[in-house]
């Protein structure tokens, strides 16, 4: 399933400069029957075509770890839902 929205954090978020400009995508890994399976992970900012093309084979490898990603793609909306947890 595929949406777009112009700021998933809202306004105040998007606009204090706390979030990096660029494309973020929120994807949850999810069973056949779209039953989550695992955290929801944020990606990007996704700057150009390379980022893009490489955002794709991380997908496609089925691969969702973090770390299989390049570092510029690791959001640190990663980060703060993992602290955000432990308080």
């Amino acid at each position: 399933m595929l949406i777009a929205a112009g700021c998933m954090l809202g306004t105040l978020t998007c606009e204090s400069g706390a979030v990096p400009p660029g494309v973020l995508v929120l994807l949850q890994p999810c069973s056949p029957d779209r039953t989550p399976v695992g955290p929801a992970r944020w990606i990007g900012p996704i700057d150009d075509r390379h980022d893009a093309v490489a955002v794709a084979d991380w997908v496609r490898r089925s691969d969702w770890r973090l770390g299989a990603l390049p570092q510029r793609l690791r959001s640190t909306m990663n980060a703060v839902r993992q602290v955000a947890g432990k308080n």
